[in-house]
């Protein structure tokens, strides 16, 4: 319980944190932090939406028409690729319409940071709101804590998981988005590819451990150290695109 309580408050703590840095930084308006949830917010969205409809049959059709091993590749790679759609493609679609999301590094390190740490927010807020409904004994509190204490035994340091997940993502969000308003900033779409495929294998990873049904039988640990090297480069490519920007102002 206090370990859920203490992952919670980490991840609202990193998610506040990235703000502030980045903001007393690169000085952006907040107004494109919201901006940056926003899109995220409606890629989000839009991804479920499409989920619920389509992964069923399309899984489904993918693993009698495949061998196994196949079956587990490309469904990754779908699962992965929805996020890459929805999520980047709706960035860029919306900067290709409102020429002054990419007229400035700091704006797009604003929106990046926005997408990446309101997610975050989100997470620490439903941890700490799952700890007050175990602790209500809510229905169903059994089978939470069962799952809760298998997940714990089979990740040690579990209160550190999620926060650690959260900063490899936030930076992965910022890379992503940066690299996507570049490529409409320099007019050449290399970029936004760039940014489409960083997400798009984050969530090919978690794909692939869904698929495979990992997820209760090997630590979570493995999973972020699979997720790890899209985040470290992402960092210097945030830092080339910021040097190069058309007339920057940071």
């Amino acid at each position: 319980m206090i370990g859920l309580l203490i992952s919670g408050l980490l991840v609202i703590f990193i998610s506040i944190g990235f703000i502030v840095w980045t903001k007393r930084k690169y000085n952006y308006s907040m107004r494109w932090i919201w901006v940056g949830g926003g899109i995220w917010v409606t890629g989000v969205a839009l991804k479920f939406g499409f989920a619920i409809a389509a992964n069923e049959p399309v899984l489904a059709w993918l693993q009698q028409i495949l061998e196994h091993p196949w079956y587990l590749a490309i469904g990754s790679v779908y699962i992965g690729a929805l996020t890459g759609v929805f999520e980047i493609g709706i960035t860029l679609l919306l900067a290709l319409l409102v020429k002054k999301m990419s007229d400035d590094p700091a704006k797009a390190i604003g929106i990046g940071i926005g997408a990446g740490a309101i997610e975050a927010l989100l997470i620490g807020l439903s941890q700490i709101g799952n700890l007050v409904y175990l602790m209500t004994g809510g229905q169903g509190m059994a089978e939470i804590m069962s799952s809760l204490t298998q997940t714990v035994s089979l990740n040690p340091l579990f209160f550190l998981l999620a926060p650690v997940e959260r900063v490899i993502a936030i930076i992965c969000h910022t890379g992503s988005r940066v690299l996507t308003l570049y490529a409409v900033a320099h007019k050449n779409y290399l970029y936004f590819v760039v940014g489409f495929l960083i997400m798009t294998g984050i969530d090919a990873v978690a794909g692939f451990v869904h698929l495979a049904g990992l997820m209760s039988q090997i630590s979570t640990w493995w999973i972020e150290l699979s997720i790890l090297p899209f985040a470290l480069v992402s960092i210097p490519l945030i830092k080339w695109c910021i040097k190069r920007w058309p007339q920057t102002k940071v």
